[in-house]
């Protein structure tokens, strides 16, 4: 009853043919983020001005109608999203069946965009049709009013394209990445929905399935944002992306595309290694299998096809795509993204290696720009496509010193000696990039491989850790761990691991230390340090600064203030792995072994 006496009212009549019903009807039923919470409210608010003379007399058009009308009803009032639930809502409300109702086939994206459009040039005709009237008959007494009562009219002339202006602007159809918040009634309540069904939507993040690479990233890839990991040249950075991409498809199983006609892929787009190098690699941390060769053709397939496959469960596809070394700019990423568009897939991420082989659209000889504008047309190609986009990066030549410098001192977490000033070009390429990392392999004193991570930029919200080491996958030198749904295998330090196995594991984490005491702990000269901290002696206490001369002391306990609470812990500071610096232990008698070679230790080593 209220419908119809909206129709009486406004008097707009729009003849919705059949076809544009099948595709209004199909809209109810499509699980897409192009379904706006705006797009839907202006389908209704069309459907309850418009008096279609059409429908009486159609059964066929009423119950599209009303199947319409229940959609929305399910959509916009109880927020439904899943196809099944939307189509129990609306069959529970339709007194007959749905004979003549097409909706099976949900719209692709430029099908949405097609009736997003019509629907909003329908409301504006209707808004002008409202305000017309009126701006004429404004005109006709203004020009048949006298000079000096012109002003009046003119300023109702004003006031009434205002409002009609107002009207349709509210009417517009907008692109999903065209967006603006405001306060306003109506407009807050459809933006809040929107973002809220952003946020807990399986597609907003993208996880891997390293638990501590997922801390690092706040939960997962975000859409729309640019991650670049930065390494020494060989020293991991393919290797980690390779495993991003594999693991992106094994643990998003519940991905959804924006378009639900399309099939969801991962893109690797390499230009440094061929795509049969790439997919060899691939291959190995698929299969835990060396080479491909160590195994027959039909044992490799199968191998590969067990780990890979394509099924409901896990549609996720990948695409290794070669280019040659700068032979493309960054317009290829488009061309590549409508090539497997057309071929009925949606990249749900784009992982490119590594920005160093790729050109801008306006190549600039001086590196320094060139990488900046290559990573800016990265953040442009991410935000256009709502999607992640991973990269890799090089570091300068200093990183290579402190890597190298720590490596041959026996140094631990080697990744901590590094920050952005080792990014070559750093503040172009950083200024766009929404998470940068930092990596360094590091192999322990018993052998075990990790791969070093630090977040040094971020934009998204903020990882609760900022360093975390993930052990490679045993036996396997190419393929990271994967801890995800399991128990955490990643750490925060290894320099527990470069101890002599007496590290005290229930201690608390690293960040959590507060401590007192201990003042300075720097390198003095070849021969010893400075240790500035309290040592204690039977009953007597005393501040021992040079220890180099000294070959022995008697029973002694190490004290300090740890996390508020008193620990007595035992102490190992290796000079290497085979030479300790300082060792305090439980038992009664404790001994010092001075230092016989340069110390290696920083302020932060004895956690």
């Amino acid at each position: 009853m209220r419908r119809s006496q909206r129709r009486e009212e406004t008097g707009f009549k729009m003849n919705l043919d059949n076809s544009t019903l099948d595709v209004m009807c199909r809209m109810m039923v499509t699980d897409s983020q192009h379904v706006r919470r705006g797009s839907l409210i202006h389908l209704q608010q069309l459907l309850d001005i418009n008096d279609d003379p059409g429908a009486e007399g159609d059964s066929v058009k009423q119950r599209k109608l009303a199947f319409i009308h229940r959609g929305l009803d399910a959509r916009l009032n109880y927020g439904l999203t899943d196809p099944d639930m939307i189509l129990h809502h609306i069959a529970g409300g339709l007194v007959d069946d749905t004979e003549g109702v097409e909706y099976r086939d949900p719209l692709d994206a430029d099908e949405l965009e097609w009736l997003n459009q019509m629907i909003s040039e329908a409301l504006n005709l209707y808004h002008l049709d409202k305000h017309v009237d009126r701006m004429m008959d404004v005109c006709s007494r203004y020009k048949a009013t006298e000079f000096g009562s012109k002003g009046a009219i003119a300023k109702e002339f004003v006031e009434s394209v205002s409002q009609a202006q107002n009207a349709i602007r509210q009417t517009r159809h907008e692109d999903v990445n065209d967006e603006m918040f405001d306060l306003s009634e109506g407009s807050f309540e459809t933006y809040v929905g929107e973002l809220y069904d952003d946020l807990t939507s399986p597609r907003s993040k993208l996880k891997t399935g390293m638990q501590g690479m997922n801390e690092l990233l706040s939960g997962g890839f975000e859409n729309g944002r640019v991650y670049v990991y930065f390494g020494l040249q060989g020293e991991g950075k393919s290797m980690m992306l390779l495993n991003l991409a594999r693991q992106i498809k094994m643990y998003n199983r519940g991905y959804k595309c924006k378009d639900p006609t399309k099939k969801p892929c991962v893109v690797l787009l390499t230009m440094e290694n061929s795509a049969k190098e790439t997919t060899k690699r691939l291959f190995s941390i698929s299969t835990n299998v060396k080479k491909i060769t160590d195994v027959s053709k039909d044992a490799a397939i199968h191998l590969f096809r067990d780990d890979m496959a394509l099924d409901p469960t896990n549609p996720i596809n990948i695409f290794i795509k070669f280019k040659p070394s700068n032979s493309e700019d960054t317009s290829y990423l488009y061309t590549l993204y409508d090539d497997l568009y057309d071929m009925g897939y949606e990249p749900i991420c784009f992982i490119q290696d590594y920005l160093g082989r790729i050109r801008s659209t306006e190549y600039n000889t001086e590196l320094r720009i060139e990488f900046g504008k290559v990573v800016d047309e990265f953040k442009v190609f991410a935000e256009d496509k709502d999607i992640p986009f991973i990269s890799a990066g090089q570091l300068n030549r200093d990183a290579t010193k402190h890597v190298d410098e720590g490596r041959k001192q026996s140094k631990a977490d080697l990744v901590r000696l590094m920050g952005r000033s080792n990014i070559g070009e750093s503040m172009l390429i950083l200024n766009n990039v929404d998470g940068a990392f930092l990596l360094a392999p590091e192999v322990t004193r018993n052998g075990d491989r990790y791969m070093g991570v630090q977040c040094i930029k971020h934009r998204y919200d903020p990882p609760e850790v900022e360093f975390v080491y993930i052990p490679y996958h045993e036996g396997n030198t190419i393929k990271l761990s994967e801890d995800y749904g399991r128990e955490p295998n990643y750490k925060l330090t290894l320099r527990d691991d470069f101890l002599a196995g007496n590290a005290n594991p229930n201690m608390p984490k690293q960040s959590q230390y507060q401590t007192n005491g201990i003042q300075e702990l720097t390198s003095l000269d070849d021969d010893g340090i400075v240790f500035n901290a309290e040592i204690y002696g039977g009953d007597n206490a005393s501040n021992v600064h040079d220890h180099s001369n000294i070959d022995e002391l008697a029973a002694v306990a190490y004290q300090c203030h740890i996390a508020k609470q008193r620990y007595i812990e035992p102490m190992v500071f290796y000079q290497s792995y085979q030479d300790p610096m300082v060792f305090f232990d439980r038992e009664p008698t404790a001994r010092y072994y001075p230092v016989m070679a340069p110390p290696l230790i920083d302020p932060m080593v004895w956690f």
